[in-house]
């Protein structure tokens, strides 16, 4: 879970360290807004996605212990 959620933030902070580092400062941003919304939603998907079925499971491990 978090080496999935450490290449999904790689995927955005290098291209935008980058970009930085090119000593241009810009007013708007440095990506579209596709490009972050895209990042945005892989990354809750990283967290939650796993949580979610970590907790799946959790649970059929219970009820198969349990019957």
């Amino acid at each position: 879970c978090t080496s999935l959620k450490a290449f999904v933030e790689l995927a955005f902070i290098l291209p935008y360290y980058f970009m930085r580092s090119g000593g241009t400062s810009k007013t708007f941003g440095y990506f579209s807004t596709e490009y972050e919304l895209f990042i945005f939603n892989l990354s809750v998907l990283a967290d939650y996605g796993v949580l979610f079925f970590s907790v799946l499971l959790a649970i059929n491990r219970f009820l198969v212990a349990n019957s």
